[in-house]
């Protein structure tokens, strides 16, 4: 046990990173799913409509439901743990815990009525959990808020998660007197998500101010950061590629949108990569230009909206596919930027296969490249 906590204490910080990834990952799922059920209205309708077994691609939102809730627990486990928060009362981690085992498990298994009126045995057992775990990461949220009044670096955080849980408390309330019980439908999705994203936010937010710390760390650390991005980022390079491959093959547009989704989370992760990787370089000497790092996040951060407008069905394919491959050329020549300015410092050796990660198909190769130059040392 006490080895299994030394653990959980040393990672804390990549545990509650999971947090910075639920309101990307949750967002973008309900998008594909919206998407992919024709008629669908995020205005009126609820999210747990998605998942429904008449819904039009119900694995989607029920995907989304497991694996939001699976990130929402391991976060609340690494901000139990964080630095400043150790050994601190457990009731905010657990509340919020109980609200990802509830997304996890309950919400894809008790699938909701036709407008989530809860008609039925099962989508009266949807809504009675649902709600109650909204009550549950609530007040979750609010003891943390508590536990921030004591916690060494954390002060300044209390009033901003308390003022959270109660403007969250707030527009559950709102949404469930206008909407269920005076039947105010036309803006039943409208207030639920406002209430979601409250939460959501939130803990993508405390997920990041967790996350930071590693960055602002030490070089073990800082390294740690960069090996758990590069892993990432390439698995999410991986996946897409395999779905594009499918989707050329086969025609299935649901593969390609499959794509667009696995390209913005392998971006998202390649952000706290860069801001690492730009950091280690400076400090072995080499001269790296800040307006470097901004123009390779900048491409990044492009190349996730345009990915996010083209699943939302937000942007003409042929706008979106000459300003994409813009951004992808700015990705491009920030590696190749990098690698020059750092005389080849904890950089792939090769500018052939740097070439091919910025195009995209070589990143997984490059990466895993990266990881190893890493932990050879300078």
């Amino acid at each position: 046990m006490r080895t299994q906590t030394g653990w959980i204490n040393r990672n804390a910080a990549y545990l509650a990173m999971c947090g910075v990834a639920v309101p990307l990952v949750f967002s973008a799922m309900v998008i594909v799913g919206g998407v992919a059920q024709e008629g669908y209205s995020h205005a009126s309708q609820a999210i747990s409509e998605l998942g429904r077994v008449e819904a039009g691609r119900p694995f989607v939102q029920n995907l989304n439901f497991i694996v939001t809730g699976i990130l929402v627990i391991v976060f609340a486990i690494g901000l139990h743990h964080a630095p400043g928060l150790q050994g601190g009362a457990m009731k905010g981690p657990v509340l919020i815990g109980v609200f990802g085992l509830v997304t996890a498990v309950a919400q894809p298994a008790f699938s909701c009525d036709p407008g989530c009126g809860g008609a039925t045995g099962m989508g009266l057992a949807h809504n009675v959990t649902g709600v109650a775990s909204f009550l549950a990461v609530v007040a979750g949220i609010g003891f943390i808020g508590k536990r921030f009044r004591t916690a060494d670096g954390w002060e300044r955080y209390a009033k901003p998660s308390l003022a959270t849980a109660v403007a969250a408390l707030v527009a559950l309330l709102t949404w469930i007197i206008v909407s269920k019980i005076v039947g105010v439908d036309s803006v039943n999705g409208v207030l639920q998500r406002v209430f979601v994203g409250i939460v959501l936010l939130w803990i993508g937010f405390i997920g990041a101010r967790v996350w930071a710390h590693s960055i602002i760390g030490s070089g073990r650390e800082r390294q740690r950061v960069l090996e758990w991005s590069l892993y990432g980022s390439a698995a999410a390079s991986v996946i897409g590629i395999v779905y594009l491959v499918g989707f050329f093959a086969s025609g299935v547009g649901e593969l390609g949108t499959a794509n667009d989704v696995a390209v913005i989370a392998q971006y998202l992760l390649m952000i706290p990569m860069a801001l690492a990787l730009h950091r280690a370089i400076s400090q072995n000497g080499a001269v790296v230009m800040p307006v470097t790092l901004a123009v390779g996040v900048g491409g990044m951060i492009g190349v996730v909206v345009l990915q996010g407008l083209l699943v939302a069905n937000a942007i003409a394919f042929e706008i979106y596919i000459v300003m994409v491959n813009i951004g992808f050329i700015v990705v491009l020549g920030w590696l190749l930027a990098l690698k020059r300015g750092s005389g080849g410092s904890a950089m792939p050796g090769s500018t052939a296969l740097t070439a091919l990660a910025g195009l995209y198909v070589g990143y997984p190769l490059w990466a895993l490249v990266a990881v190893r130059r890493l932990r050879e040392g300078p």
